[in-house]
């Protein structure tokens, strides 16, 4: 699905009907797949807001209720099932709130926007517990997952709804990064200045000196940096400027280079992981922020 979203956005900006066609037909194995994992990365529910965001962003006419109304129904009853229940939720399943947040946005029903309530409920106690055991020094987690878990809560948890939650859930945080118990974290920044509603430079960013932090990162974690920055700072900023010297250069041997020395062999290709769709993705944001096209329903895209 990541490959159909890159390619429909690669479409427009170079203006090219085969790209546009091969999108389609990518996007239409994805419908007719015969998975039963109803999951964000590799599920339905990942299909879903991918369908939801070309619908939306007229990529695609079509009725998410004809063309994927039996999927919504099963992801629907799975969350209420887990919910009424009270059972535990784990990392991978809330962050199915990407897809129930649009969701949440276009159902005259209610039923909807009562699951994300209740999931943005469990997020918060989630990501709480989790802080919680990491400021204890005595007790083994993994500090890694624990950025990656907080990176994932501030992206599909909506401020708007109880912001006092994330700001608790923030506040939390600093402490533990004051105390260096989190390390350092460019996308966690720049999520929270954000949220927060306050403009830092990416050069501030307790001192460090990014571009050096960026030559050594995945994909994914690049990708979301210059996608959050972009943003804020517009073409003018060093985000544009990190782009054009390692994607846009005259030498097109060396942009090749450039990229496949970011592709971690373990990941996919050409997914929307670590792979070349997300890069192809930020490129097409690049060029839509140079013809002062609205790019923010991107962002979304490039830090999931």
């Amino acid at each position: 699905m990541g490959c159909s979203l890159a390619l429909y956005e690669a479409s427009q900006v170079l203006g090219d009907d085969y790209l546009e066609d091969e999108a389609f037909m990518l996007l239409q194995e994805s419908i007719l797949s015969q998975m039963d994992d109803l999951g964000f990365h590799k599920g339905w529910s990942g299909i879903g807001f991918a369908l939801m965001y070309l619908i939306r962003n007229n990529y695609l006419e079509a009725d998410l209720g004809e063309v994927f109304g039996e999927r919504m129904e099963q992801i629907c009853v799975f969350l209420e099932d887990k919910l009424r229940k009270n059972v535990l939720f784990i990392a991978e399943e809330l962050e199915m709130l990407y897809f129930v947040n649009e969701m949440a946005l276009c159902d005259h029903s209610k039923r909807w926007e009562k699951i994300r309530n209740r999931m943005n409920e469990k997020a918060d106690e989630k990501i709480l517990s989790l802080i919680d055991r990491c400021s204890k020094t005595t007790v083994n987690i993994s500090r890694s997952s624990v950025q990656n878990q907080l990176n994932a809560y501030l992206n599909y948890r909506l401020p708007e709804e109880n912001r006092k939650s994330m700001e608790l859930v923030i506040e939390k945080y600093m402490d533990l990064y004051h105390r260096g118990l989190l390390p350092d974290n460019l996308v966690t920044y720049l999520q929270i200045s954000k949220i927060l509603g306050n403009k830092y430079s990416l050069d501030g960013h307790y001192g460090l000196d990014w571009k050096n932090r960026l030559y050594v990162a995945p994909l994914s974690y690049q990708t979301s940096v210059l996608a959050l920055d972009l943003e804020t700072s517009g073409e003018q900023g060093p985000s544009a400027k990190w782009i054009e010297s390692m994607y846009l250069t005259p030498d097109w041997k060396e942009t090749e280079q450039n990229i496949v020395a970011y592709i971690y062999k373990a990941s996919p290709m050409f997914g929307l992981g670590n792979g070349l769709s997300r890069l192809l993705i930020l490129l097409c944001m690049y060029m839509k922020l140079k013809d002062k096209r609205d790019v923010s329903p991107m962002v979304k895209l490039l830090t999931l």
